[in-house]
């Protein structure tokens, strides 16, 4: 009894171990691209990297800085944002705008990405960058273009989900935050997802799941890192239907050739042949009436 209740122990010891090390597995790996980027704004700076598999849904970042070119991540201040940061799509480049930092002062960084299971990567690449002096303030909203569906068009309901996209650019220097769109001309509004961002603008697509038939407005507003909203343009109508129907072609008629003289014989003659048959019937023609003419001639002496 006593060798079958160690023998359990023994189990049970190395059952655990297996689950803690499966879980200590199970955690995020960590992040190896992180940079970051001064913004025009003073005391401002971007902070960009790409979610790795297994990031969080919420509350996913822990980010740690340091004043100088080096950083111990324990000893280090943590960068609290006003709100919580999006865990982003896992190997697409997201990025955050960090404000409130000394103008004129060099940083570095380092960040932490959990997973559902509050297990914390390892401490990410260091990224060194300094705080603009600047006191620009971007004011100027982005513009959105819609380059899908065409204006006006016509999409038929059995093709399924709706992709709309588009592009959003921002000039006011902080850059393209998010996208929003609305299929009823402005009245709610849908979180866009982003596709690729390049040079602050953003290419983004939402998918419409479940159109119905009917008659819509598409609008789409962007709004950038320092807030500015856009106000939407007039929007794409479009249309959906139920089927789209191929109109047939209309056939072009075809000409009647015009028929070639024919000889006595009955055979249609083309090309040469019925011009030579012409010539002869003029000749012939041109006889009788030199016949008539020395008849005349004749019985006028």
């Amino acid at each position: 009894m006593k060798k079958y209740f160690s023998f359990i122990f023994v189990f049970v010891l190395l059952g655990s171990a297996l689950f803690f090390n499966n879980a200590k597995a199970a955690a995020p790996s960590a992040i190896n691209d992180l940079t970051c980027v001064k913004d025009i704004n003073a005391g401002s700076i971007w902070i960009r990297w790409t979610p790795p598999t297994g990031v969080a849904a919420a509350n996913a970042y822990e980010l740690k800085y340091a004043e100088g070119n080096s950083i111990i991540y324990m000893n280090a201040f943590t960068y609290v944002p006003a709100g919580d940061w999006a865990s982003g799509d896992v190997g697409l480049m997201k990025q955050e705008l960090a404000i409130g930092f000394n103008p004129g002062t060099e940083f570095t960084f380092e960040m932490k990405v959990k997973n559902d299971a509050d297990e914390w990567s390892a401490p990410s690449n260091p990224a060194t960058c300094s705080a603009p002096l600047g006191n620009n303030v971007d004011t100027i909203p982005p513009t959105t273009t819609i380059n899908y569906p065409p204006y006006n068009g016509s999409i038929a309901l059995s093709q399924g989900a709706l992709t709309i996209r588009g592009i959003s650019k921002d000039s006011g220097g902080s850059s393209v935050k998010q996208v929003e769109v609305s299929l009823d001309n402005g009245q709610t509004w849908n979180l866009a997802d982003p596709v690729s961002e390049e040079n602050g603008n953003m290419i983004w697509q939402y998918v419409w799941s479940t159109p119905s038939v009917g008659s819509y407005i598409i609008k789409a507003r962007a709004t950038d890192w320092m807030n500015n909203l856009e106000i939407p343009g007039l929007g794409i109508p479009i249309n959906i239907v139920s089927t789209i129907t191929t109109p047939t072609p209309t056939a072009t008629p075809t000409p009647t050739p015009t028929p070639s003289p024919s000889p006595i014989g009955g055979t249609v003659l083309t090309g040469a042949d019925a011009i030579k048959a012409q010539i002869a019937t003029l000749q012939m023609q041109l006889i009788q009436l030199l016949q008539q003419l020395i008849q005349l001639l004749t019985q006028a002496h």
